[in-house]
């Protein structure tokens, strides 16, 4: 694959620990991606990559490094360091917080200034979705809520997006099971080997049962 730089926090292919994903190719979910991490598109390039530090396990087809792709849904976030850094300093500097704020802080002054009422989402519904132009998508199907069905327009997007989510679980259930079946069969043919090597004492019963308890 070659020399990769992730980039959102500009980890490298260096790291075995990580795996690298280039955006979609579909303008709809690489909106997503960008929006997401708050990247700048004019900054990417076709062979630009996002790590796996910035997914969630469960974003993932499976947990074995070799296999693993990402689910069709799967949207990145940003490095959580980051968006602490910011409510820190403003902990720290303890600026004024304007009542009813909804949670985010901001400095006011001591004057006397006309205020407009705004509805701000709150901190779980911005994590939970990503706005792509002026369309506001969840993250997963659990995120989706009463307002996302209240036009027949935003109703068939989502349901659209349920059955894509639930596609895509299905394919996951199958790749599991299958490798759950992969899985038996090795610890079955490893018991086989050990009692094998135990019969023609070539493994003592005291190692042979000592390897059977970390199966």
């Amino acid at each position: 694959m070659g020399y990769r730089v992730c980039v959102v926090c500009k980890e490298t292919s260096n790291n075995s620990t990580l795996t690298f994903h280039e955006l979609p190719k579909s303008k709809y979910r690489r909106n997503a991606w960008i929006s997401a991490c708050k990247l700048d598109e004019t900054k990417l390039q076709q062979s630009s990559v996002i790590c796996s530090k910035h997914f969630h396990d469960y974003d993932y087809n499976s947990l074995i490094m070799a296999k693993r792709r990402l689910h069709n849904e799967a949207v990145p976030f940003l490095d959580p360091g980051a968006e602490n850094a910011t409510e820190s300093f403003v902990k720290n500097e303890q600026l004024p917080i304007a009542a009813g704020s909804s949670g985010l802080n901001f400095p006011i002054k001591n004057e006397p200034v006309a205020v407009e009422t705004i509805e701000t989402p709150s901190a779980d519904k911005q994590q939970s979705h990503v706005i792509v132009g002026n369309i506001r998508t969840p993250r997963y199907v659990g995120d989706l809520v009463p307002e996302d069905f209240a036009t027949p327009r935003k109703a068939k997007r989502h349901l659209d997006f349920v059955k894509r989510a639930m596609d895509d679980k299905r394919k996951k259930i199958k790749l599991l099971t299958k490798e759950k079946k992969q899985l038996q069969d090795w610890i079955s043919s490893l018991k086989d080997l050990l009692e094998h090597l135990r019969t023609n004492n070539v493994l003592s019963e005291e190692a042979a049962a000592a390897i059977m308890r970390t199966i």
